[in-house]
């Protein structure tokens, strides 16, 4: 079983910031960075703990994971994915602002960091990295990746 503790705190102290998790169904579950949650990631799980709950998610059924402000309405749903991974290469899709990439381990080890500006798709080739999850942040997005 693994562990992955994220520590999150609020970046602007007079706004409500949150946490939320995106479903492949489309549903999203937000969480108070007020309330200080711990988020565990296991190998079949994410676990969200704050002082008053604990709730367990599928990661097969997590489609990526944000922070920031309360957001209300159907048409914030993200519908252009700045990332799309085939296996062997991250492509960063459509970057016309400058966009930072971090890919880490399960243990929180900083593995790579890009900074990309560019219209078309960058490629990051893993060939190099050994098998196994990753956490791969793309600005406020974060994902989690499979590497074979």
């Amino acid at each position: 079983m693994f562990f992955f503790v994220v520590p999150i705190s609020p970046i602007i102290a007079n706004e409500s910031v949150n946490l939320m998790i995106w479903a492949k169904n489309g549903t999203k579950m937000v969480y108070d960075l007020s309330e200080e949650p711990k988020v565990f990631f296991t190998s079949e799980q994410l676990i969200v703990k704050t002082y008053e709950m604990e709730a367990s998610y599928n990661l097969s059924e997590i489609s990526h994971i944000t922070y920031g402000n309360a957001e209300t309405d159907i048409s914030d749903a993200i519908i252009n994915e700045p990332l799309r991974f085939d296996g062997e290469t991250l492509l960063i899709t459509n970057s016309s602002e400058k966009t930072n990439v971090y890919i880490y381990t399960l243990n929180g080890e900083l593995v790579q960091k890009y900074s990309v500006n560019t219209n078309d798709m960058f490629p990051i080739s893993l060939s190099s990295f050994n098998a196994g999850i990753y956490i791969v942040r793309v600005n406020e997005l974060i994902y989690r990746i499979l590497k074979r």
